[in-house]
């Protein structure tokens, strides 16, 4: 039977009516809820327009199925491919059971639907399928840097752990050099120090300035203390020490101890019972007369010479030292003074000139030299009773030790001599340190860390407190605990008719330097520092209401 073909123009389209295959695939396929239709003037038609290769991504969109539709300007199909789509479609619903107008649930079309519709060549429309949504490039990329971070980072720790290697243990300085007293020998020192580990094949040199002094031998685990002993210290003694340990581990060497004039008079204690081995003192004896100074109840106003001894004497030519207007001699006692000096003690001559002093005929310049002598021998003695009275307060604090003494001085009398009349005292071996200031341009900072120094600075703050203000003593020198070549500073009119040798400002001056040590707080002096008070803040002054101007002010021309 031979059918006549359908024209190829457009069809017109029935107002009020709906393709009869639109609605079951887009209930049926798309799952979709369906849209009331309603007819209106023109006629409205549900389609469902397919565009192949177009696929669009909605995430907040629920997942649902691909739907392909039958395009309008598709060329017509034959009736035996579009009876094979209805029955496949039918056959679809079927299978799903889903009823033509349910919302709740969404159809997955079956795998030989989407197999025929390839095969029949329809174009299909790819609806969107919700997918979990994909971090942005950059994160991706950060995320495996960090991965690859953490992996290389666990590797370095993996290499970075290792058996732990057997420690070898190097050769230190345990005790840096320190000085000590040698018990059995009051005249010695002894520097020490330690080093650790100790190996059989141990040495320690002990060097002085450069110079190698002693070299010994160490055995096995012997750690105990390296010693240098010397014995007799003096003045020569004096510089800078090391010691160094050398080892098949290593070597070790101690940092450099200075042993200086104050440590060796800390530790070492002068002999002045028996003669200092020197040189005889070559000069010409002479025969003089020595007298002290003796004092009663008040040591300020009852003072006397007690009878003079005669005694002998051997002076050398030149003098050593050098004061304004005295010169000291070195001088040898060979007989009298007994008990005071025994023949050959050493002894100091110092000679006043009073030419100094603009003096011009013989009796003044006598009479003046007479006055210098006795003027220091009452300063320096009556420095010496107060000491005494300062030891005594001293015994009562517990734990004072040792304290300072000042030597006496003796008047002497030299009839053969232009210069008739000296002090005569004696001579302290050893160095010669200032612990004390005169005046507040020479300041001796050495005297702070002696046990003598701050003794002395602390005897000052006592006679100070004792005479409230007034008196003083001042030039606090000499070899140890042996103080000499004192002085005294009183008020303008004097203290008790006692007038010393040293100006009036130096009491002011002391007490603006003087600092207190642990001394002057055994002896319980108060401070001669002034307390510092704080200041209440003061309040803030309000500023004063500014006058209200009634009106402008006119300035007159």
């Amino acid at each position: 039977k031979i059918t006549n073909p359908k024209p190829q123009g457009k069809k017109k389209k029935k107002h009020g009516t709906a393709k009869p295959e639109s609605e079951p695939l887009a209930s049926v396929e798309n799952g979709a809820r369906p849209k009331a239709t309603k007819a209106t003037g023109e006629g409205a038609e549900a389609k469902l327009i397919a565009k192949p290769g177009k696929v669009k991504e909605k995430p907040a969109l629920p997942i649902i199925s691909t739907v392909s539709t039958v395009s309008t300007d598709s060329p017509p199909k034959t009736s035996a491919i579009k009876c094979r789509e209805t029955e496949a479609i039918k056959a679809n619903t079927a299978s799903c059971g889903q009823e033509p107008q349910s919302t709740s649930l969404t159809t997955v079309p079956d795998d030989d639907l989407i197999k025929r519709r390839r095969i029949c060549g329809e174009k299909t429309e790819t609806v969107p399928v919700r997918t979990r949504p994909q971090l942005p490039a950059i994160f991706r990329q950060k995320k495996e840097e960090d991965v690859a971070f953490k992996r290389a980072y666990s590797d370095v720790v993996k290499q970075k752990i290792q058996k732990p290697k057997e420690v070898v243990a190097v050769p230190r300085v345990v005790a840096e050099i320190q000085a000590a007293p040698v018990p059995d020998d009051p005249q010695s020192i002894s520097l020490w120090c330690q080093f650790s580990p100790v190996t059989a094949d141990t040495s320690i040199t002990w060097t002085k300035e450069g110079k190698v002094l002693s070299e010994q031998k160490r055995g096995v685990n012997d750690e105990s203390r390296v010693t240098l002993s010397i014995v007799k210290a003096c003045s020569k003694d004096l510089g800078m020490y090391c010691c160094s340990l050398t080892s098949s581990l290593g070597s070790a060497s101690t940092a450099d101890y200075h042993l200086t004039s104050e440590v060796l008079m800390e530790l070492v204690i002068p002999s002045h019972d028996t003669p200092v081995d020197r040189k005889e003192v070559d000069g010409e004896e002479e025969d003089v007369h020595c007298a002290s100074l003796l004092f009663k109840e008040d040591i300020l106003t009852d003072q006397y010479f007690g009878e003079k001894q005669p005694a002998s004497i051997v002076t050398e030519k030149a003098h050593f030292g050098e004061g304004m207007h005295r010169k000291a001699f070195r001088t040898t006692l060979r007989a009298g003074m007994v008990p005071v000096f025994y023949p050959g003690h050493p002894c100091v001559l110092k000679v006043h000139n009073a030419i100094g002093y603009g003096t011009k005929n013989n009796e003044e310049l006598v009479e003046k030299n007479y006055n210098l002598a006795v003027e220091e021998c009452h300063v320096q003695n009556t420095a010496r009773e107060y000491i005494k009275a300062y030891m005594n307060a001293a015994k009562s604090a517990e734990s004072f030790g040792e304290v300072p003494e000042i030597i006496p001085i003796y008047l002497v009398h030299r009839p053969s001599n232009d210069i008739p009349y000296a002090t005569l005292e004696e001579e302290l071996i050893g160095d010669f340190v200032k612990y004390s200031v005169k005046d507040g341009k020479e300041i001796n900072l050495m005297r702070r860390d002696s046990e003598a120094g701050q003794k002395s600075c602390a005897f000052q703050h006592w006679v100070y407190a004792q005479t409230d203000g007034n008196l003083l003593v001042t030039d606090m020198q000499g070899v140890g605990m042996k103080l000499t070549d004192v002085g005294i500073a009183t008020c303008r009119k004097g203290y008790k008719g006692f007038k010393g040798n040293c100006a009036t400002s130096f009491i002011d001056q002391f007490k603006a330097l003087h600092q207190c040590n642990r001394f002057c707080e055994l002896l319980g002096l108060p401070s001669l520092q002034p307390k510092r008070t704080v200041a209440p803040p003061k309040p803030k002054s309000q500023p004063a209401p500014k006058k209200k101007t009634f009106g402008p002010v006119l300035k007159g021309k």
